[in-house]
């Protein structure tokens, strides 16, 4: 009996012999199978098998998703398999047809390897058994030395898809793949390049005859004639004659060398250039064939597939890492913001602070400086994210350390102003507004340093904008700064706020502005500071109609009683 078939997918063949050594042939998606269809999604990882029964090659289902058909009729037990037969797994098509018996030969044990790809499917044979059957068909040594050439060639591709679940580093993984390569193409010098800074930077090279620990730039002088067409256009470069190839007419660099093969491959996703994959020869005899550049070109596309899910596990790594630390300084910034203001006699007070993002660059607080004074204070950091965390946790050092001793308030404002601008030398600037409450008499000394003017709304319903002071914390060091003193009355209301308040956006671009918080101020003055904080909060949210804001939203209300 003959037990030789051939099995046909999308033009390819693969020959198979059954018996002893190999008593079935299994088709699925998974690698173990001795016909491997990786990329049909519509296949079970072992999804049938073919096998001797009473003496003939007949096909049984092994239970898969979608079932196993013979000229499309579904197959609900084992079932012979004649000439001609057309099976149909998931998505894919073969075609069963008999083949000559090979030499009777004991058959050794199966090791599968790779075929090729063809159409999105990568198919695995027997390769002990495909050596035997051509060298019972054809005993031409020439024609057996090209065929087991070929399957060396193509068993390379299982061996760097291997290596890129191996490779944890790129380093390694680029030699390897350029040993596996030069061991089967007829290749004098191997390199991998990889795009970095605008150039390209050399990452693995492979010359026998070269002297340990020579720098790359000596051992290989690469052709910008070979770059511009593997980089800018996007081509692979395959020439078996340099001196005569019309597309190398500029690539002295590499003529120079007595290079007479080049063959060149980008490492390309479609829209990226990561780098590109080069091979040389300076023998013309050996030229390589497109059965090389094949082969390169799907190197190539495993190692761009690596080069991506290493960048991509990189920077998922990387971000993950950056989350924590802006979960810390978040935590760090909630613990520097009071939830609350201290209770102070004769003062009402509240406070509000929504942050755009998880970071915010708005700073607040309320410190009691001995003799019945309050300091409150509120700034805004010109940015957001971690800098500005981090500068906000500076600010509040800074004051703390400066408060300490008595000191007056323009004075307090000059010694923030240096140590900013000496923290961030002239980059990243503060605005702050700074008051001293005197208890009882109420008594209000207070400087500006180019903050929002604070609104000073009397118990009859008049306005006053407190303004005086001088420029932004951070841009001139010796800068002058100049308090001024006014008088409070009980019923009287400060609004301290950063421009986040007044700068709120409703979806059509238009500001809430300084008019509507004023006139909002005026009408809600007699509510106590907590409820005017939440009519304020709730006035923004409404005014926004769910557009998201672009700055922090903070304030402050003091009110004599």
């Amino acid at each position: 009996m003959n037990n030789a078939f051939v099995l046909e997918i999308d033009g390819n063949s693969m020959p198979f012999q059954l018996g002893p050594g190999v008593p079935e042939v299994r088709i699925g998606r998974s690698a173990t199978n001795g016909v491997h269809l990786p990329d049909d999604r519509g296949v079970s990882k072992c999804h049938a098998r073919i096998f001797l029964d009473r003496g003939a090659p007949s096909i049984e289902d092994m239970g898969s998703r979608n079932g196993t058909f013979v000229n499309e009729v579904q197959v609900p037990a084992a079932q012979p398999l004649r000439a001609g037969d057309v099976i149909r797994i998931g998505n894919t098509n073969i075609v069963f047809r008999a083949a000559p018996a090979p030499s009777p030969a004991p058959m050794p044990a199966r090791e599968n390897r790779v075929l090729g790809s063809t159409a999105g499917m990568t198919c695995i044979i027997p390769v002990k058994e495909f050596e035997a059957q051509w060298a019972a068909v054809d005993t031409t040594a020439e024609r057996q030395d090209s065929l087991l050439a070929e399957i060396q060639r193509l068993n390379i591709l299982p061996q760097i898809a291997s290596s890129l679940l191996d490779h944890n580093d790129l380093e390694r993984l680029f030699y390897d793949c350029l040993d596996l390569i030069v061991s089967v193409v007829p290749a004098r010098r191997s390199c991998l390049m990889m795009q970095e800074n605008g150039g390209l930077a050399v990452k693995a090279v492979r010359i026998p005859d070269a002297a340990p620990n020579t720098p790359s730039a000596d051992i290989l002088r690469f052709s910008n004639t070979v770059r511009r067409l593997v980089i800018e256009e996007k081509s692979a470069v395959l020439t078996a004659n340099v001196e005569g190839d019309p597309q190398l007419e500029g690539a002295h660099s590499i003529i120079v060398q007595g290079i007479k093969s080049v063959m060149c491959v980008p490492l390309w996703n479609g829209d990226k250039i990561y780098g590109l994959i080069y091979l040389d020869s300076p023998y013309s005899e050996k030229a390589f064939n497109k059965n090389n550049l094949q082969l390169l070109t799907a190197v190539a596309n495993l190692v761009t597939m690596k080069i991506e899910n290493f960048l991509y596990i990189h920077e998922l790594l990387k971000k993950k890492a950056m989350e924590k630390e802006l979960e810390f300084a978040a935590d760090v910034q909630k613990f520097l913001l009071q939830p609350t203001l201290p209770e102070i006699p004769h003062l009402e007070t509240a406070v509000f602070y929504n942050s755009c993002k998880q970071l915010g660059g708005d700073y607040y607080h309320c410190l009691p400086l001995g003799d019945d004074r309050h300091l409150f204070l509120i700034a805004d950091v010109m940015g957001k994210g971690t800098g500005a965390a981090l500068l906000t946790a500076s600010l509040h050092a800074y004051l703390s350390t400066y408060c300490e001793r008595p000191i007056a308030l323009d004075e307090l404002v000059g010694c923030l102003n240096r140590s900013i601008a000496t923290q961030c030398d002239g980059q990243i600037f503060v605005t702050l507004f700074a008051l001293i409450v005197r208890l009882p008499d109420f008594e209000v000394e207070y400087c500006n340093a180019g903050h929002n003017e604070v609104i000073l709304v009397r118990t009859d319903g008049t306005v006053e904008q407190l303004q005086e002071g001088g420029t932004l914390l951070g841009a001139m060091p010796d800068y002058p700064y100049a308090s001024r003193t006014v008088a409070l009355h009980p019923g009287d209301l400060l609004a301290l706020y950063t421009d986040g308040v007044t700068e709120m956006e409703d979806p059509a671009g238009n500001m809430f502005g300084k008019d509507r918080l004023i006139d909002l101020l005026v009408s809600h003055r007699s509510l106590p500071c907590q409820d005017l904080s939440w009519r304020l909060l709730g006035d923004l949210d409404a005014f926004r109609s769910g557009a998201e804001p672009h700055d922090d939203v903070t304030g402050i209300l003091i009110r004599c009683r």
